[in-house]
């Protein structure tokens, strides 16, 4: 058992730590809305999977790799080229792994 004091001496350090490698991390990338070149809403990040970001699209699921999301404070864009018929294909696998 750890001692009382250990655990409250620690404690900011862990929030401090573990808020540090959410905001560096592609973690940071979930729970944010997603849209296009356009600037056109098109759904909302939900989970990361490896190095794709999965995006809930109405009643689809969308898998789109890291490298063709640019983060911004409150929202990512979709960057490149994407194949779409690849994104809702792996988007589905997803849901039939986890939903």
């Amino acid at each position: 058992m750890i001692p009382r004091t250990e655990l409250f001496t620690s404690l900011p350090e862990l929030i401090i730590s573990t808020t540090i490698l959410f905001r560096s991390s592609k973690y940071s990338l979930v729970s944010k809305f997603v849209v296009d070149k356009k600037g056109n809403r098109i759904g909302e990040t939900i989970s990361i999977e490896g190095d794709l970001v999965i995006i809930k699209k109405e009643k689809k699921y969308l898998a789109i790799p890291v490298k063709h999301i640019e983060e911004s404070k409150d929202q990512v864009r979709i960057r490149g080229i994407v194949e779409w018929d690849n994104a809702i294909k792996m988007g589905e696998q997803w849901k039939k792994k986890y939903l």
